[in-house]
């Protein structure tokens, strides 16, 4: 504890820095979960990006890289009080692209935002969402022209398949003509061994049994806060809109040498088979002949979704009861059939019939298919729904976190004390924007307090300090967060979690010590108490430094999974 004629210059660990309103960013695939051991570079951008500190990242030139499945972004001191918005565009290999616009909140609303960045497999396995995916070669000659007309087309699952009713026949159909030349972004040629992937993902017109929906995976998000005009320049009447999906998909064609389909040197023909059940948000009635849905695509470099034009609903295909939607394109990306329209916030108030804090999962659905929203809420009280439909008429579900097929709504009522009436099957219907500041109660499934206090610990001297800092936890086996929680330097954070094993994953930050991560898995069976504890060397030199790892957590029930 420190030499009182101060000759030894032992030192304690040094004070971590308090985080206030920490937004957490997961990185996911649609068909595993969390990206925990993958490589995600990402950038952000935005006129509050610099003021951002990004935890759980490292800064690799222009872009971040981490390799965790998640990070923490939180203010600085140079950052606004008042709410803004950041845009995220993030790549790992073996995956389209993809980004999603994040609000970070105002200092004074409730902790802690979520956000889940969803990116989808070149060869997606899923047969439960809404999406359907087709891998083929290519064959192109020594000056990469096609040798022969190609035709790609995404399958319709059978009847019987679970994702057939959301899939509602969708598909997309992408047809090269014979002598097309491929070329990469710099113009060279592509040739060798090609393949084609190409995924659809459907507007969901029916819903999505599973209450998990393939528009998670949306590429940037359904309202991106920069959208581009035909000649490529930021459009400010697109600047606070939401996109409804008529259906989108992704395509891509590389070599077997990791070269990548940029450019056509002519025109190609790209279709989509779109419901019948899709609603027009522009006439609010069913989708019909002669329709013109706005067009989109979206660019892989910088992240942003521009205007390609119009295309025309064409002729009813009674067998499929489907709408053939026909354009040609000379680029590559995502393109997706879109309408738009205003948005809004909203605020809805979340009580538990017990008095449990619990976190749960609420889904916003909308009739007709084309926009949904995903939100995990950080436990009750009052929380804001970003960049909702203005013309949004669906319906609103509170589920468990760990199993989405059970229902928690109770009761509900209007901001004015009137009761909303809750649907069989658990649901809410109306007006989105018109249900502001309604009260939704739940009855939550049993949980446990998971309570997690974090402290560094001297390796040399034993001395201990308690810190602030942030914590996720994540569900074991399937790798999904639960919740983010802030314990403070001198009272633990609490979540409510359902009984079940657990990662608990701790961050602090010192100037001194920069970024520390500690890590442990927790069987949970009742209320609990752990302790993430930090390794700090050499202080009794008076010079700390970060550890080299430790038990990853102290405290009853724990099963050390420690890191550094």
């Amino acid at each position: 504890m420190g030499d009182p004629d101060g000759i030894s210059g032992e030192v304690p660990p040094p004070p971590a820095q308090v985080f206030e309103n920490p937004v957490s960013i997961t990185f996911e695939s649609i068909d595993s979960g969390v990206l925990q051991g993958t490589a995600v570079s990402f950038n952000l951008s935005g006129e509050q990006a610099a003021s951002l500190f990004v935890q759980g990242a490292t800064l690799n030139g222009d872009s971040y890289v981490t390799d965790d499945g998640s990070i923490v972004l939180t203010r600085t001191a140079s950052s606004s009080a008042d709410q803004f918005n950041v845009e995220l565009f993030a790549s790992v290999d073996g995956f389209f692209t993809t980004g999603q616009s994040i609000t970070v909140p105002s200092s004074s609303e409730q902790a802690n935002e979520e956000f889940s960045v969803v990116f989808t497999p070149l060869a997606p396995a899923s047969d439960d969402l809404a999406i359907a995916a087709v891998e083929a070669p290519v064959a192109v000659g020594d000056d990469g022209l096609t040798a022969a007309a190609v035709v790609i087309e995404t399958p319709v699952p059978d009847a019987a398949d679970s994702n057939a009713d959301a899939v509602a026949g969708g598909a997309a159909q992408l047809e090269i003509g014979a002598g097309v030349g491929l070329m990469d972004a710099e113009g060279e040629p592509v040739t060798g061994n090609i393949t084609a992937n190409v995924v659809y993902f459907s507007n969901e017109p029916n819903g999505n049994g599973s209450n998990e929906s393939a528009l998670d995976a949306f590429p940037g998000g359904l309202a991106p806060d920069v959208i581009l005009d035909e000649s490529g320049e930021p459009d400010p009447d697109l600047a606070e809109v939401v996109f409804t999906s008529a259906g989108f998909t992704a395509i891509q064609l590389q070599s077997d040498s990791g070269q990548v389909v940029s450019e056509f040197s002519e025109p190609v023909d790209l279709s989509f088979a779109v419901s019948a059940d899709s609603v027009n948000p522009d006439t609010g009635e069913l989708l019909q002949t002669g329709d013109e849905i706005p067009l989109w695509s979206f660019d892989e470099t910088s992240g942003q979704w521009s205007a390609e034009g119009r295309a025309t609903v064409g002729s009813l295909d009674a067998d499929s009861n489907t709408f053939s939607v026909v354009t040609q394109i000379d680029h590559l990306s995502y393109y997706n059939l879109d309408f738009y329209g205003r948005r809004c916030n909203i605020r809805l108030n979340f009580a538990e019939t017990n008095g449990s804090d619990y976190a749960p999962r609420v889904t916003f659905t909308r009739a007709g298919g084309g926009w949904s929203k995903s939100k995990y809420i950080s436990g009750m009280g009052q929380h804001t729904f970003y960049r909702v439909p203005q013309d949004g008429i669906g319906n609103i579900k509170v589920l468990s976190r760990s199993d989405f097929s059970q229902q928690l709504i109770v009761s509900a009522n209007r901001a004015d004390g009137s009761a909303i009436t809750v649907n069989g099957d658990g649901s809410l219907s109306g007006n989105f924007c018109q249900l502001n500041d309604a009260t939704i109660t739940i009855d939550a499934p049993d949980t446990s307090a998971l309570s997690v206090a974090l402290q560094s610990r001297c390796s040399d001297t034993d001395e201990v300090i308690s810190q602030p800092g942030v914590v996720q936890v994540f569900a074991q086996p399937q790798n999904r967060l639960m919740g983010t929680i802030t314990p403070a330097a001198d009272a633990a954070a609490t979540l409510a979690v359902t009984n079940g094993s657990y990662q608990v994953k701790g961050l602090i930050y010192s100037e001194q010590l920069g970024e520390q991560t500690v890590s442990q898995t927790v069987s949970v069976t009742d209320d609990q108490a752990l302790t993430l504890e930090f390794p700090v060397d050499n202080c009794a030199a008076g010079t700390p430094t970060g550890g080299t790892g430790g038990t990853g957590g102290t405290g009853a029930g724990g099963d050390g999974d420690g890191g550094s």
